[in-house]
């Protein structure tokens, strides 16, 4: 069966990469053929070895059936845009007659009427899947049936084999004046650089990381073009040691995990710390993350997402020696939910 996969690829976040990954990997593993739709078709097919095409090819492009997602595309936090880019691709598959099922699919937040009224309309008669409980509440709060809770598709991967170095791995991403992630506001209202203070308060708290475990910080970017400048940022701020990387999507696992512990802002960063038994200290901007901080027990500790950041060393040695590959393989039995909703595509 050929089946367009419709969520957010060809960017340059690596997260959203890796949700790719997962998802070609449970397709093949199905016997299904994908294509999936990119914003950079050449570097999708360059990077994974796939078909793909432009989203405006859709309606013209054969294919038998379409999973939608995965990853957090069910929200109008970031613009009341958001929904009809993503829900438009299932219209047009709906439009075809094609069948249609979601797969790893983050929910929320949904702060509008028509947001709400979006997601209800479009998914009231669709198998889903989604990568943790309060996706579920969210969605059965708007009527639709219970979805199957699976985790994110990430975590269908193989475990990753690296060796611990003594360092903390921090994977930081960009925030705005008024204390929001920059990357959850539209383009035009995001700040090209952060404030002084926070850039400074966020660097003392890493020197403070140093202080108390004697770890140097690993500053790991997970989308180059924006993290990577506020690493740069943030390094040259601290008197500590710091070194900074920004890897491709081949080497982002084994960047991240080579790690004693992992201080993540990025969902993705605290995936591949996980996936490499590494506990982690996630610091939490959206209910994404203080539920995937729900799963990992004593191998995660949420922090507050604040711009001027307190805490961080003692949430480090808290988790430090802790194990994540428990959780790591509940989640893993988790995502098996996904292949169970992909069935439905022939059963």
């Amino acid at each position: 069966m050929r089946v367009i996969v419709a969520g957010w690829a060809g960017s340059s976040n690596l997260g959203d990469e890796l949700v790719l990954v997962g998802m070609l990997e449970l397709l093949r593993a199905s016997r299904h053929t994908p294509v999936v739709l990119s914003v950079n078709p050449d570097q999708t097919q360059a990077v994974h070895g796939v078909d793909a095409v432009s989203p405006s090819r859709l309606p013209a492009l054969r294919a038998d059936a379409l999973v939608f997602g995965g990853g957090g595309l069910l929200q109008d936090e970031t613009s009341p845009l958001n929904l009809p880019y993503h829900l438009a691709r299932v219209w047009a598959a709906r439009a075809r007659r094609l069948p249609v099922v979601g797969l790893g699919l983050g929910v929320g937040r949904l702060d509008t009427r028509l947001g709400r009224t979006l997601v209800h309309r479009t998914f009231a008669r669709t198998p889903l899947a989604v990568r943790d409980e309060p996706s579920a509440r969210l969605l059965t709060s708007l009527g639709l049936p219970q979805p199957v809770v699976t985790a994110d598709l990430a975590f269908g991967l193989p475990p990753t084999e690296v060796a611990p170095l003594d360092r903390v791995v921090v994977c930081l991403r960009p925030w705005g004046a008024s204390g929001g992630v920059s990357a959850l506001l539209p383009a035009s209202r995001r700040r090209p650089s952060e404030d002084a203070d926070g850039v400074r308060a966020t660097a003392a708290q890493l020197d403070d990381v140093f202080a108390a475990t004697g770890l140097p910080c690993h500053l790991v970017a997970l989308q180059a073009d924006r993290d990577g400048p506020l690493h740069d940022q943030v390094a040259t701020q601290m008197r500590t040691p710091v070194t900074t990387a920004r890897p491709d999507l081949a080497g982002l696992r084994a960047e991240v995990g080579a790690s004693r512990a992992v201080l993540a802002m990025r969902f993705h960063g605290t995936v591949c710390a996980v996936l490499a038994g590494r506990p982690a200290v996630l610091v939490g901007y959206s209910p994404k993350v203080d539920a995937l901080a729900a799963d990992l027990g004593p191998a995660g500790v949420l922090r507050p997402w604040t711009p001027r950041p307190t805490g961080w060393a003692q949430a480090v040695l808290q988790v430090l020696g802790q194990d994540s590959s428990p959780a790591r393989e509940a989640l893993r039995a988790r995502s098996v939910g996904n292949a169970d909703v992909l069935a439905r595509l022939t059963g």
